[in-house]
């Protein structure tokens, strides 16, 4: 058997998308009923929920799919899917990056030169990035 050794960057591990219940594929008798005008109607059957839903010319979802019985929301599925996105991109967008700054040390590095990344770390510090440190050892030096 030989070994084979991957080369380039590791696979990103993908998040879980929550899939949604639309419509025909709820399969429980009973849900809690929100209609598209945010009305409580409390508990019906799943199949009078759907006959309110395509009166409306709306989807019936599936909301909240671990409550007992689920919750359920006459509403625009295409609609709710879009703008679902456009917010999550939009927190993508004003979500705060963490710059790390790496600074590498040696024992043997000059007084000089240390008090230069001192003083860049100071003002690294002053801007609200994060400053790590690193001492590297070579050879004997521990």
């Amino acid at each position: 058997m030989i070994a084979i050794r991957r080369r380039g960057k590791p696979k990103k591990e993908v998040q879980p998308t929550v899939e949604y219940r639309v419509n025909s594929r709820i399969r429980v008798p009973e849900v809690r009923l929100i209609d598209h005008q945010g009305v409580n109607h409390g508990v019906v059957k799943t199949l009078q929920a759907r006959d309110m839903a395509r009166e409306a010319n709306l989807d019936l979802v599936e909301v909240a799919p671990n409550a007992d019985p689920p919750v359920c929301r006459i509403m625009d599925f295409g609609k709710f899917t879009y703008e679902k996105t456009k917010r999550e991109r939009e927190a993508r967008k004003h979500q705060k990056t963490i710059e790390i700054k790496t600074i590498k040390l040696t024992p043997r590095t000059s007084p000089f030169h240390k008090e230069i990344t001192v003083r860049k770390a100071r003002e690294w510090l002053g801007e609200g990035k994060k400053v790590k440190f690193m001492v590297r050892f070579k050879a004997r030096e521990i």
